[in-house]
């Protein structure tokens, strides 16, 4: 997810630095999720994780 931020000429630093903080606290306050709330976590996929285990190694 990309952001733009659109700048003209007559833009002061202290406009544009605004406009960098206000992006910095957005980008904190998002709650980004990680690979590790969705571990182990496919309901119904696969049913029962161990009976599922058991059924693909005795395809072996």
């Amino acid at each position: 997810m990309g952001v733009i931020i659109k700048e003209s000429k007559t833009d002061t630093l202290a406009q544009t630095l605004k406009a960098l903080n206000k992006l910095a606290k957005k980008k904190q306050t998002s709650k980004a999720k990680s690979l590790a709330e969705f571990y182990g976590k496919l309901p119904g996929a696969f049913g029962d994780g161990l009976t599922y285990q058991k059924q693909m190694r005795n395809e072996w």
